[in-house]
């Protein structure tokens, strides 16, 4: 029998936790417009035939067959240009290498300071890395075309991230720079130059970027530029996706209003063409790029002064050029530009500031990037009160402190929480329990009741008011005894979010064997690097890449503290009710150990703390009631306050009910 109640709890847990994975997506998913395409209708064509990975390859080769515009370029293929250094103690943030095929930034990465995995220390992270495709190779800020338009209205269009660019590198004491160009051509004259400037100076996560166009003729041209964004970011979290495009636009007429989009990979999968259009019409889009949970990669237009821009932007998409099975990491950006005019021996030049860094507030919470709304970038939850989450977070910092280890830190921080809301707690289950211990007493008088007005409903309601009123028992209480529960869930939702969102427990250990608070705890690590796919139990918590102890720990004290709430509250119950509550136990703890074993061990550190704590303190309850039974029961003497008040206005409102129910009962007869 114990072996059927455990598999039905099974069940039913994978059962709904499925069910909640179909219909999530549904319920908060994001629903933005359709993108509209900026190609040409050849290129339009080409694409729809080739897919989305070769469309811009298909490009280039219309490009070239048609011999009316080429591109002047290197004739080596160079990918071994740097700038910045991997060193903590060289002054620079990040180490940053690029190509000279599209002048595009292969990786991106942060100093030591910001370590890869525990077990390479000594390694920055990686934040942007090459994409490989079957038809080559794909890295950031890749300038993918240009199109011109001279005097006559004849347009050229040529594809610029397979051109290899001329280059040069300057360095001084404060920064590095690298110069690329090339020149577009037609019929051997050169038409436009194309500049594009990478300078990174030390201390700072910003990137400079500059694309100038100089028109080399004494005619007039204009020009329309589509330049790549980020690339390459990889996932972090393992039970949801954290792979996210991000745009942020100006609202009409507004200086300082960013509204921020942000689409995830599994939607842009969907999308037509794996293209989602991050601004609208009336808006001005200033900032785009990716992140994950812990790093982001974000693009700025700004003006000579560092101050937001977007004028000369038309639009930023969001994109993918693959299937995302496939190719999971080429979730990047794309920017159009606005027609720039280029007048006879004149230039226009673009300016942008790539942040590549982690998400802290600590650097993303201050300056330019708070102003921009960086911050928004932040995973949070649609249930949360975000205020009330960056307390938890001030909370926890202020913990660690004091004890130098996060996972201590947890532990306080729980002990302190659950102190503070020991008296709601406590007021609440025990109103609980005597209000249900008082229907139990009552229950064999509201049986006769329900056979004696078996045929009369509203005779039968009417006894009921008047014996709660004779014995003293309000109806309403189950109810209210909830309410402070209820008033309790912002507080823990709050603190769940601070947990599963604070990038300061990256790395952290705990203790023993939990070396990262922010990854599972791993006792045993398996041999196979890609993870065992377990039937059923995968699909919810994705491959099982360790045996992890904290979960199923958390498991036990779950079922346990579930056993000791229900003994408290009601001792006396049916046999068959029991049963009902042995597999309701089973059912919760199994479920919630189930979508937790790839959890953050903090998060599971704090759930095991709490239940723990909740099991001492039912007892505690438990023992109190047990000693007010034995007590000679005494009329009651409290003074009114709010939550009597509170009662009463309840009781009355539940008579007032039942009269008008009753009511119109006669008034249908």
């Amino acid at each position: 029998m114990e072996t059927r109640r455990l598999i039905t709890a099974v069940l039913l847990s994978l059962l709904l936790y499925m069910l909640v994975m179909r219909l999530w997506p549904g319920m908060f998913g994001v629903q933005p417009p359709p993108a509209q395409t900026t190609q040409p209708a050849s290129t339009q064509q080409a694409a729809s035939q080739t897919g989305p990975n070769e469309a811009t390859r298909q490009v280039t080769a219309t490009a070239a067959m048609s011999g009316s515009l080429s591109v002047a370029q290197d004739s080596k293929k160079n990918d071994q240009l740097e700038l910045g250094s991997g060193d903590r103690e060289s002054g620079y943030e990040m180490r940053v290498q690029f190509t000279n095929e599209g002048a595009s930034l292969c990786v991106g990465q942060l100093t030591s300071k910001y370590t890869e995995s525990v077990k390479e220390s000594d390694v920055g992270y990686t934040v942007i890395a090459p994409v490989e495709y079957p038809t080559g190779v794909r890295c950031s800020l890749a300038t993918e075309s240009v199109m011109l338009k001279d005097q006559d209205g004849q347009s050229y269009f040529v594809n610029l991230d397979q051109a290899r660019w001329f280059h040069e590198i300057k360095k001084s004491d404060d920064g590095e720079s690298i110069r690329f160009w090339v020149d577009l051509t037609r019929d051997d004259q050169k038409l436009v130059r194309v500049i594009k400037t990478y300078s990174l100076k030390k201390d700072t996560f910003d990137l400079n970027v500059s694309l100038r166009l100089q028109n080399l003729t004494d005619q007039k041209f204009t020009a329309v530029v589509t330049q790549g964004g980020s690339i390459g970011i990889r996932k972090e979290e393992r039970r949801s996706e954290d792979q996210k495009a991000f745009g942020g636009s100006l609202e009409k007429d507004a200086l300082d209003d960013i509204a921020v989009v942000q689409i995830d990979r599994p939607t842009l999968e969907k999308k037509s063409e794996h293209t989602f259009l991050l601004n609208t019409p009336d808006q001005t889009p200033v900032w785009a790029g990716v992140v994950n949970k812990y790093f982001a990669a974000l693009l700025a237009n700004v003006d000579e002064k560092g101050k937001l821009d977007g004028k000369m932007i038309a639009k930023i998409e969001a994109r993918s050029y693959s299937d995302h099975k496939e190719m999971p990491l080429d979730l990047t950006t794309t920017w159009v530009t606005k027609p720039i005019e280029l007048d006879a021996q004149a230039s226009s030049t673009l300016h942008f500031q790539l942040y590549l860094g982690p998400k802290t507030d600590q650097v993303l919470g201050f300056g330019k990037y708070r102003d921009w709304g960086y911050m928004q970038t932040f995973e949070t939850s649609w249930c949360t009160l975000q205020s009330l989450a960056d307390f938890m977070a001030w909370l926890l910092k202020g913990l660690y402190f004091l004890t130098r280890n996060y996972g201590v830190a947890i532990i306080l921080l729980v002990v302190l929480v659950r102190v503070v809301l020991h008296p709601i707690s406590k007021s609440s289950q025990m109103n609980m329990m005597r209000m249900q211990r008082d229907m139990q007493k009552l229950q064999p008088k509201i049986n006769a009741l329900k056979v004696k007005y078996k045929d009369n409903r509203e005779g039968m309601n009417k006894a009921m008011m008047e014996l709660y009123k004779e014995e003293g028992v309000n109806p309403a209480g189950s109810v209210l005894g909830c309410l402070p529960m209820l008033l309790q869930m912002p507080i823990w939702i709050a603190l769940w979010t601070a947990l599963n969102n604070t990038f300061e427990l990256r790395h952290q250990p705990f203790f023993l064997w939990i070396k990262d608070l922010a990854s599972p705890d791993a006792l045993i690590q398996f041999a196979n690097p890609a993870g065992y796919n377990v039937p059923l139990i995968s699909m919810m918590i994705g491959p099982v890449h360790e045996l992890n102890i904290l979960p199923l720990i958390m498991m036990v004290s779950m079922i346990l503290q579930q056993k000791f709430t229900a003994q408290a509250s009601v001792a006396n119950t049916d046999p068959a009710q029991a049963r009902q509550q042995k597999i309701m136990f089973y059912f919760m703890g199994i479920f919630f150990g189930l979508i937790l074993y790839n959890a953050p061990s903090g998060l599971n550190l704090y759930i095991l703390t709490s239940n723990f704590l909740g099991i001492i303190e039912n007892k505690r309850i438990r023992r109190h009631l047990e000693e007010e039974a034995k007590l000679p029961s005494k009329p009651k003497k409290e003074l009114p306050s709010w939550w009597t008040k509170l009662q009463s206005k309840a009781e009355s409102l539940a008579q007032q009910y039942e009269q008008q129910k009753s009511a119109k009962g006669k008034h249908k007869k």
